[in-house]
């Protein structure tokens, strides 16, 4: 998708060259889409560039004047300063600001909103109401000018006026009148999931979010956060909000610091939630026990955290993973595979194998759960994306492939085909047809609720591998060239430039030859975990993972010559091996961490 992009953003730029067009792409309200804007500024004492679209604002018909004080996102929400936007530029309301209490009152049209910096919580005539992202004072570092800014969609509302925005031109239009606020192809009034605001008040209303992305421009810089960061966050703290905030703050600042843009965060390990959920029990590596819950939702502060920092946040679950072990008894109680288990007309839709357990993924009932729990997320919560790792089917050897696991599933398959007068699939291919029609369902499960958040997989690197008959039952030739499945594909390729068999340039150059059409985007999953490892003789490649400090970037600069959309990095511990937080990374050898730090660094300078 984004190399269609590139073209069509060449075509427009070569026809701007020769003058096609007469006028400024912000003359029109009609315009394809808006350009995009850096802005140096500073809050809390800290200097920050924020990158994103360039957005305007149109009161009535007329643009207001935000030349030198540029809105800007910030947790989705449209954010401009309310001096030249309300007082100066719009309804001309009357405002009153007390430095010592932070507190700024509006006036006008009728009403009187109270705000306070800092705080999402605000009063509307007299009503407590949550704003959705909290006033905040910046200083814009090339005008050097210090305002307050407000989100626009709920101040707006708040004071009266009719918003609607277009995420696409980056038009926010404000009326007096909801006769001037006609419904066009490119302006469109924001309906995703609300935020409820946290006060004691039973007259609390809620803010809706704005149909907007975080404003990621150019490729995709992710980190991986799995469920073993969760474990050092347990190791560390005693779980409580502020302390998971504080835990999350710390990482997420890190992310920044390293060059990220986008965190792809566990949220559902192991058939449970790291979230509040009424499909699936809290996830013990957020309380300590499943089903027992940690006293808030973790989901609503990463996702928060994530775009204050203009991070975006892709919420990553494993579909049929249910556990390491194969305990029913180690599952709480409201686990829907311990209840299934324990009733014998439902008992086969969860099996153990392996030692492990897993969702049957031949099921119809497992597949409606998966995607009831993706629609739960995207729902609730504002995430841009959801992402499936390389978990599917469990490996099998050719002695058992056609009698273990959902063999029975497939043998009763094929009867009804053969007494049908059909034909039918091999179990091969059956297999694959439960994976893809688990895929295509979420896929259209999440556009019917926001077309804006994405679904990506990230399977295994080797392509062999994937379509072997004996594991995964990945279809990744239907994913890569057919609409309807997944919008980004990550594979894990975890190997050196000298690995013997699977060699970090020649499996990138299969997956680019494979993904030919450009339908999906194709993003480079990259083992940072590899650095600094010791001798051995189980990897050909060790040699270059230990001493090789130049790497990672190598490998950057490898994917950007075959223009590949993004990379993301296994995992976030790695990143950090010094600190007070209790990863397992923090118990290498100095040595080793020395290298690490070394290798992240040539990274993170080619990240820039």
């Amino acid at each position: 998708m984004k190399k269609r992009n590139r073209i069509i953003a060449l075509l427009l730029s070569i026809c701007l060259i020769l003058g096609c067009f007469m006028e400024s792409p912000f003359q029109s309200s009609n315009q394809v889409s808006a350009a995009t804007i850096k802005v140096k500024y500073t809050y809390n004492g800290k200097n920050k560039t924020y990158s994103g679209k360039s957005r305007k604002i149109i009161y009535n018909g007329k643009t207001v004047s935000l030349s030198n004080t540029p809105v800007m996102v910030f947790s989705k929400y449209v954010m401009a300063p309310y001096y030249e936007t309300f007082v100066k530029g719009t309804v001309k309301v009357k405002k009153s600001y007390s430095s010592k209490t932070k507190k700024l009152t509006l006036t006008g049209n009728g009403h009187t909103l109270v705000m306070k910096v800092g705080s999402k919580t605000a009063t509307i005539d007299g009503k407590k109401t949550n704003l959705g992202a909290a006033p905040r004072t910046i200083t814009y570092r090339s005008s050097k000018k210090k305002r307050i800014m407000v989100p626009v969609k709920t101040v707006a509302k708040a004071l009266g006026l009719q918003y609607t925005y277009s995420s696409r031109t980056g038009i926010v239009k404000l009326t007096t009148s909801s006769s001037d606020s006609t419904s066009t192809e490119e302006t469109t009034t924001a309906t995703t999931a609300t935020t409820t605001a946290t006060t004691d008040s039973s007259e609390t209303t809620t803010a809706q979010t704005d149909t907007t992305t975080v404003s990621r421009t150019g490729e995709l810089k992710a980190m991986w956060i799995s469920y073993l960061e969760f474990e050092a966050y347990l190791d560390t703290y005693k779980s409580s909000k502020a302390n998971f905030t504080k835990f999350i703050d710390h990482m997420y600042d890190t992310c920044v610091a390293n060059n990220m843009n986008a965190v792809i965060v566990h949220v559902r390990p192991f058939g449970d939630a790291i979230y509040k959920s009424s499909y699936f029990p809290w996830s013990k590596y957020i309380s300590g026990k499943q089903g027992s819950s940690p006293g808030f939702d973790p989901l609503t502060i990463m996702v928060q955290e994530a775009h204050e920092r203009n991070l975006e946040f892709h919420a990553w679950l494993n579909p049929y993973r249910v556990s390491f072990n194969t305990s029913y008894s180690s599952l709480s109680s409201d686990n829907p595979a311990r209840k299934w288990h324990n009733s014998s007309s439902t008992s086969r839709n969860v099996l153990s194998y392996g030692g492990k357990l897993y969702y049957n993924p031949s099921k119809s009932q497992v597949q409606t759960l998966i995607i009831n729990g993706v629609k739960e997320i995207v729902k609730k919560y504002d995430v841009d994306g959801i992402h499936f790792d390389d978990y599917f089917y469990p490996s099998f050897s050719s002695s058992n492939v056609k009698t273990a696991f959902d063999a029975k599933e497939y043998n009763s398959y094929k009867a009804s085909q053969i007494a049908a007068g059909k034909s039918y699939k091999s179990i091969y291919n059956w297999r694959r047809a439960n994976v893809n029609k688990l895929v295509s369902g979420v896929y259209s499960a999440i556009k019917a609720i926001d077309k804006n958040v994405e679904f990506g997989i990230s399977p295994a690197g080797n392509i062999d591998n994937l379509k072997s008959n004996y594991s995964y039952y990945v279809d990744i030739d239907t994913w890569l060239n057919n609409t309807g499945y997944i919008d980004y594909i990550m594979p894990q390729i975890y190997w050196g430039f000298t690995h013997k068999t699977a060699a970090f340039d020649d499996v990138l150059d299969r997956w680019v030859k494979l993904n030919k059409k450009g339908i999906v985007d194709l993003h480079v999953g990259i083992g940072v975990y590899k650095v600094g490892m010791a001798k051995s003789s189980a990897y050909s490649d060790w040699k270059e993972w230990q001493q090789d400090t130049t790497l990672l970037k190598d490998m950057i600069a490898y994917g950007r010559k075959k223009d590949v959309d993004g990379f993301a990095f296994f995992s976030y511990e790695y990143f950090d091996t010094s600190g007070s937080i209790k990863f397992s990374s923090k118990s290498f050898s100095s040595t080793r961490k020395t290298r690490l730090k070394n290798t992240i660094k040539k990274l993170v300078t080619a990240l820039k």
